[in-house]
């Protein structure tokens, strides 16, 4: 089941999607929730399981982010969240193609094309690989997806993994889990290592995960992860940094 997010300032608008996604032929492979501004978005993707497919409207008033802007921030390029866009403003059909997505639609929206548009996003959840961390611990075998591993923690002679909602632990080093981890992975501390598609910022001494979780950066590795992340967003994005 893929988690669907619907983020829109005005309540009727969010609802009124919600009702259009239950009409939806696939809606029994969906599990819906409604955020009614950018705050309870946050707060969604804080909890649970990494979103799936957004849905989301542009324009949220003249003093907040656009939609544009939040998915900019919040969800990364490259990543495999399904950004569907809707909007009453036509003017809004350029920009959005600063960031990746499915879908630009218009309201009133229809049926036909927000199904049409749930059907590329699910087409493309499908197709997306998926290697696995196996962990083993205690007799019990646990498949972990990695594209959905946060950081991995070393505690004394054990590891904890952090992915979606949960925490599996192993008797291993830091080291050799790492060496299992694709390059999007980057050893941020002697005690961390963080998956780059997860940092929402990076600051001097800490990185700031999507979740809002802070793992922090050891003077030794700063330059390294900086130059790690700013090439992997180069390489995700397509564009330079510069400052």
């Amino acid at each position: 089941m893929y988690r669907l997010l619907i983020v829109d300032d005005s309540e009727e608008q969010a609802l009124a999607l919600r009702d259009l996604v239950a009409a939806y032929p696939h809606a029994d492979d969906l599990s819906v929730e409604c955020a009614f501004s950018v705050e309870e978005l946050d707060e969604a993707i804080s909890h649970g399981d990494p979103v799936d497919i957004l849905v989301i409207d542009v324009d949220f008033g003249p003093d907040a982010p656009t939609g544009i802007e939040i998915v900019e921030s919040r969800f990364s390029m490259g990543g495999d969240c399904q950004v569907i866009y809707v909007t009453g403003y036509i003017e809004y059909c350029t920009g959005v193609y600063r960031t990746e997505h499915v879908s630009f639609l218009l309201k009133p929206v229809g049926l036909r094309d927000l199904s049409e548009a749930l059907d590329r996003a699910c087409d493309n959840l499908r197709r997306r690989p998926t290697e696995l961390l196996v962990v083993e611990s205690g007799g019990v075998v646990t498949p972990v997806p990695m594209r959905l591993i946060a950081y991995v923690e070393s505690v004394r002679r054990k590891v904890r993994i952090r992915y979606g909602r949960e925490v599996v632990e192993a008797s291993a080093s830091l080291a050799s889990i790492q060496k299992k981890l694709p390059s999007t992975f980057v050893q941020c501390h002697k005690s961390y290592v963080v998956n780059m598609d997860c940092i929402f910022r990076l600051e001097k001494s800490e990185v700031v995960l999507i979740t809002g979780e802070r793992i922090p950066v050891s003077q030794k590795r700063r330059r390294e992860v900086r130059d790690r992340f700013v090439r992997h967003l180069q390489r995700r994005a397509g564009f330079s940094l510069h400052g």
